[in-house]
């Protein structure tokens, strides 16, 4: 009963995290700007880096302001970003490159930190497992605001999204909120769950759904019913063996994704398509 207990903690949080995840995943995916969440989550750890720095918790108020001024501007950067002709770069290319500058200024703002390693850890893999009450309320209420400006979006959203080409889901502004929006939801995440979980949430579940569905709102139902299977299941085999929670439920998740394609090239789409093809 005690582990139970323990753990309804962090299987809390981690529901609440994919519930809002997995759906903005499946407009990342869309949308083809598939590393643009590991590039702004780890624009607002610099946010949080900095406040660390600046001698400030992790949790504190002044960390959330920094890490949403950061994930702001990325947001701009990322908005902007349509406006360059993929004939100059790729916009994947530049969101690669603005991953790579944050990462490393992110490991020279913690060179000379007492703690250092173990801060560059907590921003990789998080502490969900440790996760408090306190925290989860904070998460919930968030998200909830979130997913109603989600709702009240969704037509301009799925409409940039679901667009055939991409001058036709470009749109400055609606862009600019998709990714304030976004990063906030991103701000709120990373420092609970790390950059690596939090990608798999956003990705994965909606990856595998790809393979089991076809439409938006399908793909959405099987994205929210793996996710939620896949991070339980981490975090019940992380605190059997000792393991580090963040990082089992994203190979769990890894694990989940293979499985899925096998059974598409066995019974699934892959298969049909196959088929037609011969």
């Amino acid at each position: 009963m005690e582990t139970l207990l323990f753990m309804l903690a962090p299987l809390t949080a981690s529901l609440i995290l994919v519930s809002l995840h997995a759906y903005t995943g499946l407009h990342i995916l869309a949308r083809g700007v598939i590393f643009i969440d590991l590039a702004l989550a780890q624009i607002a750890t610099l946010g949080i880096a900095l406040a660390l720095i600046l001698d400030y918790e992790p949790t504190s108020a002044p960390a959330y302001v920094m890490a949403f001024l950061f994930t702001v501007v990325g947001a701009a950067i990322f908005a902007s970003m349509r406006r360059v002709p993929q004939s100059f770069v790729p916009q994947q290319a530049l969101i690669g490159i603005t991953y790579v500058v944050a990462s490393a200024a992110l490991i020279l703002m913690m060179a000379n930190s007492p703690h250092g390693s173990e801060n560059l850890k907590a921003f990789l893999v998080g502490a969900i497992l440790w996760t408090s009450w306190e925290e989860i309320a904070l998460i919930l209420a968030v998200y909830l605001a979130l997913a109603v400006l989600h709702w009240m979006l969704r037509h301009r959203f799925m409409g940039l999204s679901l667009a055939r080409g991409p001058q036709e889901r470009y749109d400055l502004l609606w862009d600019f909120l998709f990714y304030i929006l976004f990063g906030v939801m991103i701000t709120f995440s990373v420092r609970l769950a790390g950059v690596l979980l939090v990608f798999s949430y956003l990705l994965i579940p909606g990856a595998m759904s790809a393979f089991l569905a076809k439409r938006f709102p399908q793909r959405l139902l099987v994205a929210w019913t793996l996710g939620a299977l896949g991070s339980a299941a981490g975090i019940v085999v992380s605190f059997q063996y000792d393991f580090p929670t963040g990082a089992t439920i994203v190979c769990v998740y890894g694990a989940m994704l293979i499985l899925t394609i096998a059974w598409a090239f066995a019974f699934g789409p892959l298969r049909a398509g196959a088929s037609r093809r011969g």
